[in-house]
């Protein structure tokens, strides 16, 4: 069994899943797989000079979840190791959330695992999967159309949770049990054919497994080769993301079109995550070559839309923001919805710069205080030297994108007037003159 320690200590090498100094906690259900897990990250701890804790959640499913959880805060205290437990109601978050009872009992066993690995600083989860799960789940996301991300999910290290046992078949998890005498418990649960992954475990895997023995150990090999050229693939398809980006939300439509459509699919995966199915993904390529249509529904409220030579992602606005600032003069304000920053100084007119768009000015003693900046109203209107127009149509011919109307700031007076539709334009109240003796300058400053 000395090789078992070796096997699992070379997968934490080959994967990196383990760094110096980790802080790990083990997800243990009290089964035999999380159990010698266990028993193998604490044989290992000095190894790679890590701390352990176990978590271990009671789904109130079976009569015996009360025991197990016992049992396994048991056999931590038999290790010396510290043992948080937590609880929930998965038959009552099933109904109110509507997800099969495997989905309800992963979410809540998560949802306490993450809170347990921020409050007592852990940066690692470690789950107990062996080969023969990876296996069973290399297929399940085989036959639900998964890309290769999906494929290698269990050898990786996503976002902290790694599985240290993905190399170890379930006979060799079996027989160190059996050598150490370790306890654990039997799910019954695990035998239930109507669970999809016990139906591929006891009915599929093994006719595979008389046509091709050892076939596990083809997969994994398959799987790895996968992880390998997938991280190769998804770095070509950053640096092809970084160079049709034209701006922070805006990407190039010509230069999106010349690429190769494996890169085109994750780039869009990238930019949809979690909306990006595979049908989904074929739909906004066709639509993204398609020079007549300009916008397309992808989910909910989330849109994608062509303006011109550019696309770009957003969502359905609202019409307004309901918040209201006073400006004091002089002072500046920070406008938190558009990340603006507002100055309002005093200047000398020798000091005047008219070539500055996001900078006006303003005869002082002709206006009428005090100022506020809010957002656009149902029928706002500005009062131009030729006479006034609707806020609408200055949007429209200044080529303002109707997701950023709504977080347009407006200088308004006390009488309602808009003096300034912020960065765009300025109406003809309060206009700087000869007889001009005190200038208010308003600049409205990008926040970093």
């Amino acid at each position: 069994m000395e090789e078992l320690f070796e096997k699992v200590k070379k997968t934490i090498l080959n994967f990196k899943l383990i760094e110096k100094r980790d802080r790990v906690l083990i997800a243990v259900s009290g089964g035999i797989d999380s159990m010698v897990l266990t028993t193998i990250l604490y044989s290992l701890k000095d190894d790679f000079d890590i701390q352990i804790g176990i978590g271990t959640f009671n789904h109130h499913i079976r009569d015996e979840s009360n025991l197990e959880v016992e049992m396994v805060c048991s056999y931590a205290k038999t290790l010396k190791i510290p043992c948080y437990k937590g609880e929930g109601n998965v038959m009552q978050y099933r109904e109110a959330y509507k997800k099969t009872l495997e989905e309800a009992a992963r979410d809540l066993r998560f949802q306490f695992l993450k809170e347990i690995k921020e409050k007592y600083n852990y940066n690692k989860i470690a789950l107990a999967h062996n080969l023969n799960d990876f296996v069973e789940t290399f297929l399940m996301h085989l036959f639900k159309g998964s890309g290769t991300k999906g494929l290698t999910s269990l050898l990786r290290n996503e976002n902290g949770i790694i599985h240290p046992l993905v190399e170890v078949k379930r006979s060799e998890i079996e027989a160190f049990a059996k050598k150490y005498n370790l306890p654990y418990c039997v799910d019954l649960t695990n035998f239930d054919l109507s669970y999809e992954r016990n139906s591929i475990r006891f009915t599929l895997s093994p006719l595979i497994s008389s046509l091709y023995p050892n076939f596990e150990n083809h997969i994994l090999n398959t799987a790895e080769i996968l992880l390998e050229e997938n991280d190769f693939l998804e770095n070509i398809a950053q640096i092809d993301l970084n160079a049709i980006k034209v701006n922070k939300d805006e990407y190039s439509l010509n230069l999106f079109n010349l690429l190769p459509l494996a890169n085109k699919r994750r780039i869009l995966f990238k930019l949809l995550d979690p909306f990006g199915s595979f049908e989904k993904i074929e739909s906004l390529i066709d639509f993204l070559s398609n020079e007549k249509l300009r916008k397309i529904n992808i989910a909910n409220n989330l849109f994608l839309i062509k303006n011109g030579k550019t696309f770009f992602l957003t969502q359905k606005t609202p019409f307004t923001i309901d918040k209201i600032y006073t400006l004091e003069i002089p002072s500046t304000i920070f406008i938190e919805e558009t990340n603006l920053k507002i100055e309002a100084l005093f200047v000398e007119k020798t000091e005047i710069d008219y070539s500055k768009k996001d900078v006006v000015y303003f005869d002082f003693d002709l206006l009428n205080f005090p100022l506020f900046l809010r957002f656009r109203q149902e029928g706002d209107f500005v009062e131009m030297d030729f006479g006034t127009k609707k806020l609408q149509d200055i949007f429209v011919d200044k080529k303002i994108k109707s997701n950023l109307r709504h977080k347009t700031p407006l200088l308004i007076d006390s009488k309602g007037s808009i003096l300034w539709v912020v960065g765009i334009v300025r109406s003809k109240h309060a206009k700087v003159s000869e007889s001009t003796r005190k200038v208010l300058a308003l600049k409205a400053i990008a926040s970093s």
